[in-house]
């Protein structure tokens, strides 16, 4: 399947919010990582890749730190709306 179709998929589900990040976007460049928010009040889990080994945790500090980060990206990255139409605009230029 072609990933834009698959990422056009995805952002139609409800709890799923997909915005494109400005290549500029410097504090994205550390490397890539999930945040995962897990029930019944159990602390956020972060996974943090790195060029070795991923880091899974749940260490408070660095699981608040890379909610920073993560709240950092999200002011450089385009709306929904306008990510979406780019993602568009890609898939139709590449199929």
């Amino acid at each position: 399947m072609n990933s834009s179709i698959a990422c056009l998929e995805f952002a139609a589900r409800p709890s799923v919010f997909l915005q494109v990040v400005n290549p500029d976007c410097l504090p994205g460049l550390a490397g890539p990582f999930m945040i995962a928010k897990l029930p019944d009040g159990q602390p956020d889990v972060i996974s943090s890749d790195a060029p070795a080994q991923a880091q899974i945790t749940a260490d408070p500090d660095i699981v608040a730190a890379i909610w920073d980060r993560s709240e950092a990206i999200r002011v450089w990255a385009y709306p929904e709306r306008e990510s979406l139409r780019l993602i568009e605009e890609a898939r139709r230029k590449w199929t």
